[in-house]
């Protein structure tokens, strides 16, 4: 009846160490997709029109593809990004040179 009790602490301490040890793991996984998640999110926000006109301007002298992102994004948001950007001198020949690899 000893060796019973003895084996069955043994077994309930595992179980308890190894659950243990899942969960961190489980933790460890959630924060890492939370992480990504959270950078996803951050570069999908689409800029306003005064931070979509900086970004056409600037796109025109140094081309990043960060900015590309960011006028993809603007430009799938509607008329006046649109207008925004075909009225940024040189802007339309920047994004087809940097895509078409000039």
């Amino acid at each position: 009846m000893d060796e019973d009790n003895y084996l069955s602490e043994i077994r309930h301490k595992s179980a308890c160490e190894s659950n243990s040890i899942r969960l961190e793991k489980r933790s460890i996984t959630f924060n890492a997709r939370r992480e990504n998640f959270d950078k996803v999110v951050k570069k999908l926000q689409t800029p306003d029109v005064e931070e979509f006109k900086k970004i056409c301007q600037l796109f025109t002298r140094e081309k990043q593809k960060k900015d590309l992102e960011r006028i993809h994004l603007g430009l799938s948001c509607g008329l006046p990004f649109i207008k925004i950007f075909l009225d940024t001198n040189g802007a339309l020949y920047s994004v087809t040179g940097c895509l078409s690899g000039w």
